[in-house]
């Protein structure tokens, strides 16, 4: 979920180095909401920190994300990099760095980290549907 609780360090790293290893057996994907707070942050920065190329993805809504500016593409040119700094923003509603991939859904809501719970959930049945 998303809040701050803090995990012993033993805890922390017995959880780290067995969902990295989990996730490298299996070929995992993981999902997360992607803010850089709570579980999402603690699962992004496990995953990016043991060396195992477990993908990390943020299925998160476009409206929950503090300076969304930043991710818009001016030129509207697909092929252009775009940088967003988590540091301008509001740690509880900005995207965790540690991810390796971003979707972001845009329904319309404001600050509603629920909004997209059936759309990732239909998403996730798709892929499942695919092996």
């Amino acid at each position: 979920g998303s809040g701050n609780s803090v995990i012993p360090h033993k805890l922390y790293q017995t959880i780290q180095r067995d969902v990295a290893k989990v996730g490298k057996l299996t070929r995992a994907w993981v999902f997360t909401d992607g803010i850089s707070c709570g579980s999402s942050s603690v699962i992004g920065h496990m995953l990016s920190t043991h060396g195992y190329p477990v993908p990390a993805i943020a299925f998160g809504s476009w409206g929950t994300i503090d300076n969304t500016e930043s991710l818009r593409n001016p030129e509207e040119d697909p092929t252009t990099l775009v940088y967003y700094d988590p540091q301008t923003s509001n740690p509880e509603n900005s995207l965790d760095p540690n991810h390796t991939h971003l979707l972001l859904i845009d329904d319309g809501t404001v600050k509603n980290t629920k909004c997209n719970d059936s759309v990732r959930r239909d998403f996730e049945n798709y892929l499942l549907s695919q092996f």
